[in-house]
């Protein structure tokens, strides 16, 4: 406390801390204002409850007095204070469970897939290419491009990503519109029973196929001899032919 304070130092702009979120990540913000200001312990002790609210700026007035010594000491005893709400790293097993879903635009993808990676510590890049790439979608076309290329790594699969995805917004503004195109006329054809309307399908009786009746398709001489015992029919008119002229093979009674 005795120590002088720089007169250029300012108080560092970030979010004031209140103890919810990883205290880690506000110790890394803090340092890194700090540390392009001034080098003095004393400075980064003084400065340092500004950043805290609530909670945490009361828990940093009852630590008991001169129990400080060292900006290092106030570390410590800070991270053991509110390490329950520091946000744990994942490994990169987690972002073997990023896949890109079937709708899914490659640059959302591409988005989540970079999120979920900053929060895995000591990412190889040896393991986010491949992973990534795993991800896509099978017929992704981006996949393909990706294998043409022989990319290897990460930030080059990302830059080509971003290539890719303003080659296609590019297409897409040049494909003439689904309402556009030309339709190319079709006359129906009557004897094409695909493009008869229902409503002349209808017209049209349609018949029965009794099972236990024969198909006729004889002459009609054959045709009356089977249904003549069947159905009442009227009697022929005689016969105008000469006798000797007749074809006696259509005579019904002989036979």
């Amino acid at each position: 406390m005795r120590a002088l304070t720089p007169r250029k130092v300012k108080v560092p702009s970030i979010d004031h801390y209140d103890g919810t979120t990883n205290p880690i990540d506000h110790l890394a913000a803090f340092k890194a204002h700090m540390s392009v200001q001034t080098s003095s312990e004393a400075a980064w002790c003084k400065f340092f409850p500004t950043t805290l609210k609530g909670l945490t700026l009361t828990w940093f007035t009852e630590l008991p007095s001169g129990s400080i010594s060292s900006f290092a000491a106030l570390e410590i005893a800070f991270k053991q204070n509110f390490i329950a709400g520091r946000r744990y790293r994942k490994t990169s097993i987690h972002l073997m469970s990023i896949r890109q879903r079937r709708e899914e635009d490659l640059a959302y993808y591409i988005k989540r897939f970079n999120e979920e990676s900053l929060k895995v510590s000591d990412l190889q890049d040896s393991v986010a290419f491949p992973t990534l790439m795993s991800g896509l979608y099978p017929s992704s076309r981006f996949k393909l491009k990706l294998a043409e290329s022989e990319t290897s790594s990460f930030s080059e699969a990302r830059n080509l990503a971003q290539k890719f995805i303003q080659a296609s917004d590019i297409c897409k503004t040049h494909e003439e519109p689904i309402s556009r195109k030309r339709k190319h006329e079709y006359t129906p054809r009557t004897d094409n029973p695909r493009d008869v309307p229902q409503k002349e399908k209808d017209k049209n009786p349609r018949l029965e196929d009794n099972r236990h009746e024969p198909r006729y398709n004889l002459n009609r001489r054959e045709i009356y001899l089977d249904i003549k015992e069947k159905y009442p029919l009227p009697k022929p008119n005689p016969i105008q032919t000469s006798v000797n002229k007749e074809d006696r093979s259509i005579r019904v009674g002989e036979d």
